[in-house]
């Protein structure tokens, strides 16, 4: 039987690459011990060297639509003293993990083992949850980060070691992440119970919970 996990919580405050650092530098044991394993945790050995170059490669996109999140990342690396593109990757687990899976053609891809996100209305707010559905073995890398960004509002985001954080809420409003199905070969018939797509992998960013 699991027994409850308590999180770490990571108080970050200031620019974007301060809020990095003090995140990579209270993590930097965590940060470090997940970054040595995380390709192989999600990609064949096979694929390693072509999945590494896939992820850097969405990083001309990060610049230029979240430019904040990049510097982020470039605090993080500082305070856990890691190569910038090795603590990149640890944003873009869901996006290697669906990219691998193209290559192998894999057949099945459906939503009923994703997470889930559901939202209620009360009174004249809402009540808004979300639940991550994956490996265990991600679960002694899971943090919670506060933040108070000089240019934003408070937040609180739920993330793996290292990486920029997806679900979570601001002072203003929540956002949940859900995985989006895709479609490994154009000679897959769609439709059927363990097919949910189609869909492509995209590159998660909490950039509106932190405006």
């Amino acid at each position: 039987m699991l027994k409850p996990v308590r999180f770490t919580v990571v108080e970050m405050s200031g620019s974007r690459f301060e809020m990095g650092r003090q995140y990579g530098k209270q993590c930097r044991t965590l940060i470090r011990k997940l970054a040595g394993r995380f390709d192989a945790m999600l990609v064949p050995e096979q694929y390693l060297a072509q999945a590494r170059k896939i992820a850097i490669e969405a990083l001309p996109v990060m610049k230029r639509e979240a430019p904040h999140l990049v510097e982020e990342v470039e605090g993080i690396a500082a305070g856990a003293g890691l190569d910038f593109d090795d603590v990149f990757r640890l944003s873009c687990s869901q996006e290697m993990n669906s990219w691998q899976g193209c290559m192998r053609k894999r057949a099945e891809n459906t939503v009923i083992d994703a997470c889930s996100s559901f939202t209620v209305k009360h009174g004249d707010s809402s009540l808004v949850a979300w639940n991550m559905d994956w490996w265990i073995k991600w679960q002694p890398f899971m943090v919670l980060l506060h933040g108070q960004p000089d240019d934003g509002p408070r937040f609180l985001s739920f993330a793996m070691a290292g990486s920029v954080g997806r679900p979570g809420l601001s002072e203003g409003i929540s956002i949940a992440a859900n995985y989006v199905p895709y479609r490994a070969d154009v000679d897959q018939p769609a439709g059927g119970e363990k097919w949910a797509g189609p869909g492509v992998p995209c590159l998660s960013s909490p950039a509106p919970l932190r405006r």
